[in-house]
């Protein structure tokens, strides 16, 4: 049984795109954050005030504001 949930795991994080992920497999995900997070870091020991943010990785979006129900008028 260990075997098998180890084998998962590895499909898991090695081989199954998310969506939510940019259809990057979470290890690949992780991989470039961690790059870009040192890629930043490295400019912010520099001194340099432009941090290039966008369109870097997937953002979950808010869903949009609903209209609120008055149900005091029935």
């Amino acid at each position: 049984m260990r075997g098998r949930i180890l084998k998962y795991l590895g499909y898991y994080n090695t081989d199954r795109m998310h969506s939510s992920l940019g259809y990057l497999t979470p290890s690949e995900f992780e991989r470039r954050w961690r790059a870009d997070n040192e890629r930043r870091e490295t400019i912010v020991q520099r001194g340099s005030t432009a941090l290039p943010t966008a369109g870097r990785f997937p953002v979950r979006r808010k869903r949009p504001n609903r209209p609120t129900v008055d149900n005091a008028h029935r």
